[in-house]
């Protein structure tokens, strides 16, 4: 067990506080919003034909809500009197960030079939958007999967063991996701 100084246990607690937060507070929005649709989406949604694009539609609508269950059910367990393990914590946070990775990655999809369709399904685009696609999201599937094997969890100190999950380390490479995805907004508007 690697020790864990002063600065860095009180760091992490207040790391564990704002994320746990934001989470509830997220899930409750999301919880929020979807109970505001939920009839449009019945009557626009699940009563039209299935295609290509109601299963892209459903999978990014649905997609948040596996992922909720998961950071709910790390929460949980942080609290609950056994606190969790770093291995637990990074198997949740791990799947966490590749399902809301993912799911960025579908509603792009739909987004460029959006913006396909709106220059007119131009031929150039029909060539000029999968291949945008498929490099600036490669990019970023490859610095998530770098940022992954960065992330190092420790046993929180004795007598914090519920606090949660204490990230040791993880390397900064998270921040060019962010950037690949500003970069494709960005092109795909281009275009």
């Amino acid at each position: 067990m690697a020790e864990v100084s002063f600065p860095e246990i009180l760091e992490g607690l207040q790391h564990s506080q704002m994320n746990y937060s934001t989470i509830v507070a997220a899930v409750l929005l999301m919880v929020y919003d979807y109970f505001l649709t939920l009839d449009r989406e019945i009557s626009s949604i699940w009563s039209s034909r299935w295609n290509v694009i109601k299963i892209l539609f459903l999978l990014t609508r649905y997609m948040p809500i596996l992922d909720s269950v998961g950071l709910l059910y790390l929460i949980l367990l942080d609290i609950s009197l056994d606190g969790s393990s770093p291995e637990t914590c990074s198997i949740v946070y791990k799947v966490s960030a590749w399902v809301l990775v993912i799911g960025i990655a579908e509603a792009e999809i739909l987004l460029t079939i959006r913006t396909w369709g709106i220059w007119g399904k131009d031929r150039r685009l029909t060539i000029g958007l999968p291949i945008f696609y498929i490099v600036i999201w490669g990019g970023i599937f490859t610095f998530m999967g770098i940022y992954q094997s960065s992330l190092r969890f420790v046993v929180p100190p004795r007598g914090l063991e519920s606090a949660g999950c204490f990230i040791a380390s993880s390397g900064p490479i998270v921040f060019a996701c962010w950037v690949g995805v500003l970069l494709y907004d960005l092109g795909r508007k281009a275009f």
